[in-house]
């Protein structure tokens, strides 16, 4: 199966259109959450800037797109932003300095649980039998597709990357390794007063709590 990469600035837009986004959003909600992450020293305790970067980005999508009629949704801990008749959900990840170059195929940075392999699971159903439309019929948050933001900061560059992406496949590893589409969004230019700490690898926030019965 071929993967679709939209890059061209005008097709990015469309696209994003059809989904009932704007690129100003996705990067503005990475950007809010740049100017927190930013803010960690090495004296926090290491996972923390990437769970910062994570929860903000979350926080900032749900604020932005409240608007448009978007709401959260969360099982356990698996946080998602979902579009108004439920038809599609957007996760957040860090990924690799794959992220955002159309020549490359990224993938998420940590292993994901077992939230990312059902959301991925369900794209691919939706691939092979599209929910048909029922006006009566109220959206179920569950039935919809996954969309994961994956964003990668590059020091060296002075520069996060990211991307709206569809994933197809996802290994034994926990590591997504297709996608059916990636949308290229441009990258945020970090100037030396905005830089973060980079954290080593993590994982990202993918686990289910049971409550203990006492």
């Amino acid at each position: 199966m071929n993967q679709s990469v939209v890059v061209q600035f005008e097709h990015v837009q469309s696209r994003l259109a059809e989904l009932e986004l704007t690129e100003d959003v996705l990067r503005e909600a990475l950007t809010l959450a740049h100017s927190f992450a930013a803010r960690c020293t090495p004296n926090h305790p290491r996972i923390y800037p990437g769970l910062v970067m994570w929860a903000e980005t979350i926080k900032a999508l749900r604020d932005l797109l409240r608007p448009q009629g978007w709401h959260s949704q969360d099982e356990g801990t698996y946080d998602r932003v979902i579009r108004s008749d439920g038809a599609m959900g957007i996760a957040v990840a860090s990924g690799n300095e794959a992220v955002g170059i159309p020549e490359m195929e990224p993938t998420n940075k940590s292993p994901k649980g077992r939230n990312t392999i059902a959301a991925v699971e369900t794209n691919r159903q939706l691939e092979l039998f599209p929910i048909p439309v029922v006006e009566s019929k109220e959206p179920d948050d569950k039935d919809g597709e996954t969309w994961i933001l994956l964003h990668f900061y590059d020091a060296r560059k002075g520069e996060r990357r990211a991307e709206l992406s569809r994933p197809r496949d996802i290994d034994d590893d926990g590591r997504i390794s297709a996608w059916y589409e990636r949308i290229i969004l441009t990258p945020l230019s970090i100037d030396g007063d905005f830089a973060e700490i980079v954290p080593p690898d993590q994982p990202d926030v993918d686990f289910d709590i049971e409550r203990k019965h006492l």
